[in-house]
């Protein structure tokens, strides 16, 4: 499967042959990630926050860095253990976090 946002804020995803079984909406997605478990990680450079999704479009939670704001999210990784890594363009620094959106370390 292939998974990719648009300018629009549309998320699709796509078959082998390249046909969309699946589209929903995401409020300023400009990167995203699969998770362990199957979910969909998205950052959008405009907003202070990681939000994820099932597979089926459904918003399982949304995270920043508690009273710190997430800088202009730019980049988004996830390694072996599932944790979520965060370029931050403007805090200039990756913050990582678990899929439950607990803030590990910057």
């Amino acid at each position: 499967l292939l998974y990719c946002v648009d300018t629009e804020g549309r998320l699709s995803i796509l078959n082998r042959q390249g046909r969309v079984i699946r589209s929903f909406v995401v409020n300023g997605a400009a990167n995203l990630a699969l998770s362990r478990t199957g979910n969909i990680i998205i950052s959008g450079y405009h907003n202070p926050y990681i939000s994820i999704y099932t597979p089926t479009g459904e918003l399982v939670r949304r995270f920043t860095k508690g009273h710190d704001q997430l800088c202009g999210p730019v980049g988004l990784a996830v390694n072996k253990e599932g944790h979520i890594f965060v370029g931050e363009r403007r805090g200039n620094c990756v913050s990582v976090f678990t899929e439950e959106g607990t803030f590990l370390y910057r």
